[in-house]
């Protein structure tokens, strides 16, 4: 049987990129550099760009459609029912077993096996409600939030070792900010939010530099509290020592 793919890039980096051209002219080709210039991260950039494809929005060589460019030149009365009909071509399959005001998790998740890769269905599921709710049509179940994780939660993968001095490690990957995060230390100044789509969207090589990036900066914070604590020390027992000498 051959396999069909669905894609199942976060809803908002698929929905960043249509909000962008919406608001300018649709160039003649979209790249993976240019994804990442509107601010899809590098790690998201390929699935987003299969995402477009998949809605024909793209063609295979990155070329855009004249779909997109409907996409571009529809007032906001029509956006809408211009990003339905390209759903409705797109899922069309899916559309035809189910009906999505109707449809619960159960007939979602069976409309979506004959897709794959397989392991990724739940955000298959997610992204096709999100771009349904887009398009203003009623869904029977909202689209699932991933739940966010906080940085002391142990990952999916082990963390490398941490590298020896400041200079160990190089945090080329910045980790992506989101409302839902986890803050760390309260009243410190630092806040760090990382979850698990954010996990989930980093290559093996950006995963170990996030997570021994967070490491440095832990191991930094507390080397200047430590050395603030030292200085405070240092400056009681100089000024009770001056204070004696003047006594004297």
């Amino acid at each position: 049987m051959k396999e069909t793919f669905a894609p199942y890039a976060p809803p908002s980096a698929v929905l960043s990129v249509i909000h962008f051209y919406r608001s300018r002219d649709v160039p003649a080709s979209v790249t993976m550099t240019n994804l990442q210039q509107i601010g899809v991260t590098e790690a998201l950039a390929p699935r987003t760009m299969a995402a477009l494809k998949f809605l024909k929005l793209l063609r295979d060589d990155g070329t855009t459609t004249d779909q997109f460019r409907a996409i571009r030149f529809a007032n906001n009365e029509d956006y809408q029912i211009v990003l339905a009909g390209i759903l409705d071509a797109a899922y069309k399959e899916v559309l035809d077993h189910i009906d999505i005001s109707k449809a619960g998790d159960r007939e979602l998740n069976n409309a979506f096996i004959p897709y794959s890769p397989g392991g990724q269905r739940p955000r298959m599921i997610t992204l096709f409600q999100a771009l349904a709710k887009e398009a203003g049509w009623p869904l029977a179940v909202e689209p699932k939030a991933s739940s966010p994780h906080g940085a002391t939660t142990k990952p999916s993968r082990p963390p490398s070792p941490k590298p020896k001095g400041a200079g160990g490690g190089q945090a080329s990957k910045t980790v992506p900010r989101q409302d839902e995060g986890l803050e760390q230390n309260p009243g410190s100044g630092l806040r760090l939010s990382v979850t698990a789509a954010d996990l989930d969207a980093l290559s093996e090589r950006d995963f170990d530099t996030v997570w021994s990036a967070l490491g440095l900066l832990q191991k930094a914070r507390r080397q200047s509290l430590k050395a603030a604590q030292e200085m405070a020390t240092q400056a009681a027992a100089r000024a009770q020592k001056e204070g004696t000498e003047e006594a004297e």
